[in-house]
């Protein structure tokens, strides 16, 4: 039996957006093994007519775009109510739960439902705006609608798993971990870093990943600030950094595939974040080998053992401070912690062992398990 997933998109979100944050080849990498592997992938984006720049890209992977340059609320409509994604049994991933109803509406023309939850939405907004804000209230009507309907629901971490199940009583049957993947062929060691007082950052530069605790633990540190990635703070940040005196470099979005340079040019990477779901750049980092500092929050704790694969600390800025200063100025540490990261990394994280998770699970669904 020939498989035939589509893949939605979240809302507002196309190829170009994606290429644009540097992370085209990294989701893509996916599907193209599951195209490879004899899967038939269709994804559905909400770009324009820029989109058709990507198809000489997707390695045979169908695309479907606003192509009529409908307004999005419209372009939505007709994907909830027209678009039907094969033969009877096809099934409906959505990328995130913000714009998966999308997903669910189509597959009830004669598909099946797949809810992917990377993080949850519902606690990001309850952080963001408050536990009884209306936002939060929103997202958790919303999860409930999609997690209660999927015939899957696949989650990135155990505790997000945990947390689904209880929360919105579901059978454990039904939630599956299958987590982020790192590609450890491109993201690997690379022989002697050269910038052995550099420490670097790879993400966006938003208020939860608490970049300016960070830019305060740099002060007092002979060291250099190294940051991948855009958001709404770069200007607020590159003024502070400036304020401090901290010699802090601000290079924008990379690709994915430039970020295995830097990660392997630094002496150390960091992840100061106040929360997160399943973080992509902490494992390309670790399958690096890089000497890790993270805060212990959620998301990150799970992933760093301290003093065994990394080092944990508290969000504020001296916490972070001494962990990196401990990493800086102990050159065996940090090997001996890269070489724990990249040993963890490959074991759990590799795009190998993922596509085989995601093909046993479409597998499971197409054969009504």
């Amino acid at each position: 039996m020939t498989i035939e997933l589509t893949l939605f998109f979240t809302e507002g979100m196309s190829l170009k957006a994606w290429e644009g944050a540097g992370m085209l080849e990294r989701e893509l990498a996916l599907y193209r093994r599951l195209q490879a592997a004899g899967v038939q992938v269709t994804l559905v984006t909400y770009g324009r007519l820029a989109e058709r720049a990507y198809t000489e890209r997707l390695d045979g992977i169908r695309l479907v775009h606003n192509r009529w340059k409908l307004p999005n609320a419209i372009y939505r409509w007709w994907l909830m109510t027209q678009y039907r994604g094969g033969r009877q049994g096809w099934i409906a991933k959505s990328n995130q739960v913000q714009g998966a109803e999308v997903a669910l509406a189509a597959a009830r023309r004669g598909g099946r439902f797949v809810a992917r939850c990377g993080y949850l939405y519902s606690l990001n907004t309850s952080n963001e705006y408050g536990p009884d804000s209306a936002e939060a209230d929103k997202a958790r009507r919303l999860e409930k609608l999609i997690f209660q309907e999927a015939q899957k629901v696949m989650v990135t971490t155990e505790a997000i798993r945990l947390k689904i199940i209880e929360v919105y009583e579901l059978a454990q049957s039904r939630v599956q971990v299958i987590p982020n993947y790192v590609d450890t062929d491109l993201f690997h060691p690379a022989g002697q870093k050269t910038q052995t007082q550099q420490v670097c950052f790879v993400g966006r530069l938003e208020p939860e990943k608490n970049i300016f605790s960070l830019l305060d633990a740099m002060t007092g540190l002979d060291a250099k600030l190294t940051l991948a990635g855009e958001g709404s703070l770069r200007g607020a940040l590159e003024v502070r950094a400036a304020e401090l005196g901290v010699q802090a470099q601000f290079l924008g979005a990379l690709p994915n595939a430039a970020l295995p340079a830097l990660l392997n040019d630094s002496a150390v990477y960091v992840l100061p974040s106040l929360y997160e779901g399943h973080p992509k750049t902490l494992i390309e980092a670790m399958a690096c080998g890089a000497a890790v500092v993270g805060t212990n929050v959620p998301g990150i704790r799970e992933l760093i053992t301290d003093g065994e694969n990394g080092r944990l600390c508290a969000p504020d800025a001296a916490s972070l401070r001494a962990a990196l200063a401990e990493l800086l100025g102990n050159a065996e540490l940090r090997a001996r912690l890269g070489a724990a990261a990249r040993e963890y990394a490959v074991a759990q994280f590799s795009l190998d062992e993922v596509v085989k998770l995601e093909l046993a699970l479409y597998e499971d669904i197409a054969e009504g398990r």
